[in-house]
């Protein structure tokens, strides 16, 4: 990596107007044109850690924390190639879930590394022939990070193993066959608790396919060879977003979403409810929130009778609240094809004569329900907010949901572009909000991701910035 500039900006607001300061922290530039993937790993002691995937090689940068560069360590495996499965840094050390094949068999292994990249440890969790093991297993972990599960299928079943992160223990690795179910085809999200619990979110009917029969169940593998099955269920409308969240805090399961009709981009209601985990009841019944004439008309700004369903709205997180309660974020999402200019006198093999198309990405207004833990509507927020862009994959939009006690700050662009203002909401546990500046880009060659952004404590985050595939690591630091 080539070192051209650090720099610290302190970057201090009107106390006039704002009554705060930011400490702003700029990394030198980590070339990634290579990569098929990076990754961050800050709180490692004091050391943060920029992961390469190149593919055929494994490269970690480490940093100081005010993102200086001490060392650069490529990693050798077994084998030349192996797939890394999932790459997680939990107490100040870096945890290495990869796979390879040899001879017939898939190894499945975890290198443990300190915070310096020296292995501390490899662990062999499974050895399996080949036809009879998926060897790249989706990868998922708890909150804490204490729990890893990878999840494999083979053929309708799920190939189950959950793996304690600090021990290196397999808690169990399982092959798990429903009646009824391609638990393949039919997955569709899953969450694993910091105890072990595990609940997937599956579409039997495959009503995410326009089935006109909606059976969406909810799975329970905390005792995997025990398995529970509770069906949700959505009276008069169908559920067209969904959102599955385990509470650590209060064990509870948490679900939010939208419904509607027929077009599924258009919403007439919404839940947001939390279950007990261990008192399901056999059947969850959604307790659906309509939009009402009055609440569309502010939240659209159409008149009474013409603005009958929400549109456009995708679900972002759901956020648990230590009476139960939950909070459903939502974010306007807008997407349109341009065709370019085509060879005069031909409308057809436009493949061949046209330029392409131009894509606009619009990611506007940010809406906030907060539900008592049964469901019932307490309040709801609108957030203005207006981005666009072009051509990018909307990779500089949307927002970042910083937690900090008892505020929420949603973090984001106001323009993509490169001289720009990042603002920010707070928002109180009442709903109150309060839109404040957070820094300005101009002048120092940033765009930044937020979307991306990786919370580091109460008071920090950290946000990639790219441009021309190279990363800069931008630090904040809230006094």
């Amino acid at each position: 990596m080539k070192i051209k500039y650090r720099f610290l900006l302190l970057i201090l607001a009107s106390t006039a107007l704002f009554g705060y300061a930011q400490k702003i922290t700029v990394s030198d530039e980590i070339s990634v044109r290579n990569n098929f993937a990076y990754d961050i790993f800050p709180n490692l002691g004091d050391r943060i850690v920029f992961y390469h995937d190149k593919g055929m090689e494994h490269n970690f940068e480490v940093f100081d924390q005010n993102l200086r560069f001490l060392q650069s360590v490529d990693v050798s495996f077994e084998k030349k190639g192996v797939f890394p499965i999932g790459v997680i840094g939990a107490n100040d050390k870096i945890h290495f879930y990869y796979s390879y094949k040899d001879t017939g068999y898939v190894h499945i292994k975890v290198r443990t590394f300190d915070s310096n990249m020296r292995n501390i440890d490899t662990t062999t969790l499974s050895i399996r022939q080949r036809k009879s093991f998926d060897s790249k297993p989706k990868f998922y972990f708890s909150e804490d990070k204490s729990k890893v599960l990878l999840l494999g299928f083979e053929g309708a079943s799920a190939n189950l193993m959950m793996i304690d992160n600090m021990t290196k223990d397999v808690i169990y690795d399982d092959v798990i066959t429903i009646a009824g179910y391609d638990i393949k085809d039919d997955f569709h999200k899953l969450t694993v608790g910091n105890n072990g619990s595990l609940f997937m979110l599956c579409n039997k009917a495959n009503f995410w396919r326009n089935s006109d029969v909606q059976n969406l169940t909810l799975l329970d593998f905390s005792i995997p060879k025990m398995s529970q099955i509770y069906s949700i269920k959505a009276e008069d409308v169908i559920v067209s977003d969904i959102l599955l969240k385990y509470d650590n805090l209060n064990q509870r399961i948490a679900l939010g979403g939208f419904v509607g009709d027929d077009d599924q981009s258009r919403s007439v209601g919404y839940f947001a409810v939390s279950y007990q985990a261990n008192q399901l009841p056999d059947v969850l019944e959604l307790p659906i929130v309509k939009f009402d004439d009055q609440w569309m008309k502010g939240e659209t700004g159409k008149k009474i009778g013409r603005a009958k369903e929400f549109d456009n709205y995708q679900v972002r997180e759901l956020v648990s609240r230590r009476d139960g309660g939950v909070l459903l974020t939502t974010e306007t999402v807008k997407e349109y094809a341009k065709r370019l200019n085509q060879a005069a006198g031909d409308n057809f093999n436009s493949q061949i004569i046209g330029r392409g198309n131009d894509i606009d990405f619009y990611y506007e207004d940010i809406v906030i329900f907060a539900n008592e833990a049964d469901g019932k509507p307490q309040w709801d927020k609108l957030l203005f907010k207006k981005q666009f862009s072009q051509n990018d994959d909307a990779i500089y939009s949307s927002h970042f949901l910083f937690k900090t006690g008892g505020r929420l700050k949603f973090l984001y662009n106001d323009e993509i572009k490169n001289a720009n203002t990042v603002s920010e909401y707070v928002l109180d546990p009442l709903g109150n909000s309060e839109r404040k500046s957070v820094l300005s880009t101009e002048y120092q060659n940033l765009k930044l991701r937020f979307r991306d952004a990786i919370q580091t404590g109460p008071k920090s985050i950290i946000v990639p910035s790219e441009k021309n595939w190279k990363i800069n690591m931008v630090k904040i630091e809230y006094d």
